[in-house]
């Protein structure tokens, strides 16, 4: 979740179909457990993490299962949201997918999809443009780091350079060159 950045696509599946297309509007942030979410994820911890999204439910709702032998090849081969059966995966709830299985995922859905891209496109490069950085990101980021200064089982001298690390991606602005696109599994 850390890595999804406003003008991401990401991909909804739910009810063993991609019902939505959502464009990424802000960096992740700390949230509470949605109250709609009642009793399930009593497991959960009471604060998680959100990101804004923007949905379009699509008309084409495809159904991966139905388009295997074609995209089964193209399935990420870690953190695949889809077996090779093509069923989805309850155990991952949001995973990066790229080349070459969101291209075949886009083509199946059609002009839906490619009206959608062309908004993240513009999303992602008015972020770009962007004099600073999400507020929501940097917070996020200070908080990690304060989980590293403090956490007991890291030796000090691999936490320093994990700190050392991440100030320089910070610093350099290095964190991704490219708009990410990902598959939500709400099913």
């Amino acid at each position: 979740m850390r890595e999804v950045a406003p003008g991401d696509i990401i991909f909804s599946f739910r009810d063993t179909r991609i019902a939505a297309l959502g464009i990424a509007r802000s960096y992740c942030y700390e949230s509470a457990k949605p109250t709609e979410f009642g009793t399930a994820g009593s497991y959960w911890e009471v604060i998680g993490w959100k990101i804004d999204v923007s949905f379009r439910e699509l008309n084409n709702r495809i159904h991966p299962k139905s388009h295997i032998g074609e995209l089964r090849g193209l399935l990420p081969e870690k953190y695949s949201p889809l077996r090779a059966n093509g069923d989805g995966l309850q155990s991952v709830y949001l995973a990066e997918v790229g080349r070459p299985f969101a291209p075949a995922l886009f083509r199946l859905i059609g002009g839906e999809a490619n009206k959608v891209a062309d908004v993240a496109k513009e999303v992602d490069r008015a972020e770009q443009l962007s004099a600073s950085r999400e507020p929501d990101l940097e917070q996020w980021e200070d908080r990690v780091e304060v989980d590293i200064r403090e956490d007991p089982k890291i030796p000090n001298t691999q936490r320093d350079a994990i700190i050392q690390a991440r100030g320089h991606e910070r610093r350099s602005g290095c964190r991704r060159c490219n708009r990410l696109i990902y598959y939500l599994s709400t099913s």
